[in-house]
Formats: structure tokens, C-alpha cells, sequence
């Protein structure tokens, strides 16, 4: 019973919602046209800039609960402990439903190995257990995803295999990492995952 009415609840917003788009769609080829008939054909208009994309999105994500999937590097997590912006940002995306972010047990054992190394948290202005509440924030966010098979993408670092197993496990989109040479330097390739930096993944959300 609650399963049909989740259902129907969630038709009825994708409906209201798809609606809306295409009452944005028709707004948005009536300004192509309008603005085409004076330019030419040298027209170029980015599709962020039009109307019809919030309309959107929002059919997809909140009527059928698409969220983009992404695996966040240790690094892009020790930066927002240290309060680097992008990384920073980053995290707060997934905190605020965003994108979700995929955890396995070989990154959950590297996030654990990471807080482990005093070192790194010198220049930190958050306290050891400020950081550790900001994990638990994060791991609360996270899918939990099994690896059950190990394709072996061979990267440099053997140690960052692991990352790119567990993209393709969990169907991720981003690998959102600053280690970028090691990572798209791989033997097999997987054009559905896409290496990006903190700064270069946050114009795609």
C-alpha cells in the first residue's frame, strides 16, 4: 500500500513537474528563434542559460530520485579539513543531497589511515573531534557500495585502484580528486567515469 502510494506521489510530482517543462521547453525555442532571426546562424547559446534546465533537472532528480553519483578522494576530504574552498565545497554538495558519494571498504580504510596521520592536520584549524564529526556528517551522506569484482585498471599507484573499482561498482559519474595524473593514466578505460579536480566538478553540479 505505501509502496503504490509512494509511487503515485512520485508520478504526480514528475507529471506537474514535466508540465512546467515543457511550458519552459517552448519558452526557450521561442527565444532561440527570436534571437536566431536577428543573429543568423551564428548563433550559440548555452543550454545553462536557458529556462527549460531547472524545469529540468528537477523533473528528473526529485520526481525519480536521480542523484549523481561521484567517489570523493581522502585528498578532497583532508583539504575541506584544512579549508580549501573547492574541496570545501565539495563536501558541503554532498551534505546538502547534491551528488552522493560512494564508499567502499578500501576507501573507508584509507579515510580511517588518513586521520591517522597527525601531520597532516598541523596547519588545521579544526579540532581532532570537529574533524571527526565532519566524517561522521560526510559518512552519513555516503552509499555504501561492494566491490565484488577487481577490474584492475592498473594506475601508476596501485593504491588508487581501488577508486576507480568502486566508480564502476557504484555507477559514479566523478572521481573527484586532486591526484589527476595518476588517476587518467590508467591501462583500461572507462569513458563513464570522468576524472575531474574539486574546482572542475563543481561547474558540473
Amino acid at each position: 500500500m505505501f509502496v503504490n502510494l509512494r509511487v503515485e506521489l512520485r508520478d504526480q510530482l514528475g507529471r506537474k513537474l514535466f508540465l512546467q517543462f515543457a511550458r519552459d521547453i517552448a519558452v526557450a525555442f521561442a527565444t532561440v528563434q527570436h534571437v536566431g532571426s536577428h543573429v543568423g546562424s551564428g548563433l550559440s547559446i548555452s543550454l545553462r542559460r536557458l529556462p527549460c534546465r531547472t524545469s529540468f533537472e528537477l523533473w528528473w532528480q526529485k520526481g525519480y530520485h536521480l542523484t549523481m553519483k561521484i567517489v570523493v578522494d581522502t585528498n578532497v576530504f583532508l583539504g575541506a579539513c584544512l579549508g580549501i574552498g573547492a574541496a570545501n565545497a565539495v563536501i558541503a554538495a554532498c551534505s546538502k543531497g547534491h551528488c552522493l558519494p560512494l564508499m567502499g571498504n578500501a576507501l573507508f580504510n584509507e579515510y580511517e589511515d588518513v586521520f591517522g596521520r597527525k601531520h597532516l592536520f598541523e596547519k588545521c584549524k579544526l579540532s581532532s573531534r570537529e574533524r571527526i564529526e565532519l566524517l561522521d556528517v560526510f559518512l552519513s551522506c555516503c552509499e555504501w557500495t561492494r566491490v565484488y569484482y577487481a577490474c584492475r585498471p592498473n594506475l601508476a599507484d596501485e593504491a588508487d585502484n581501488h577508486l576507480v573499482e568502486l566508480a564502476v561498482a557504484g555507477g559514479a559519474e566523478f572521481i573527484v580528486t586532486r591526484d589527476l595524473r595518476h588517476l587518467k593514466g590508467m591501462e583500461l578505460s572507462f569513458p563513464q567515469v570522468c576524472i575531474a579536480s574539486p574546482e572542475a566538478f563543481l561547474k558540473e553540479i
